[in-house]
């Protein structure tokens, strides 16, 4: 399920569907420039994608606790499949110029 397609999502206000499906197009590019979905928030060089990421981990969060259901299976299958990072525990805390973290693999 894309982000258009899931109305509980847009009927909270999370984001318009074009915003959400924009930053999970800039997701994609960041994987491909860095090799990672690894955002570190806030993310200065694109503070949409770096909003996109906290709401997307706040709203895993939640639905994991059973609080909500805003966020379906599917656009969490989606985020997964691309590798998207739902915590950044255990982070190193240094970010190069880019505004990126570094974080261990758990492989």
């Amino acid at each position: 399920m894309s982000f258009r397609k899931n109305p509980k999502y847009h009927m909270a206000g999370i984001m318009d569907s074009f915003s959400a499906e924009k930053c999970f197009e800039e997701l994609l590019e960041y994987k491909e420039t860095f090799g990672n979905c690894n955002i570190s928030v806030p993310y200065k060089i694109k503070p949409e994608l770096g909003e996109f990421v906290r709401t997307h981990r706040i709203l895993y969060g939640q639905k994991k606790k059973g609080i909500n259901d805003l966020l379906s299976d599917e656009q969490m299958d989606r985020l997964e499949k691309v590798g998207f990072c739902w915590a950044v525990r255990g982070a190193f805390k240094v970010r190069n110029l880019y505004g990126r973290m570094d974080i261990p693999s758990d492989n």
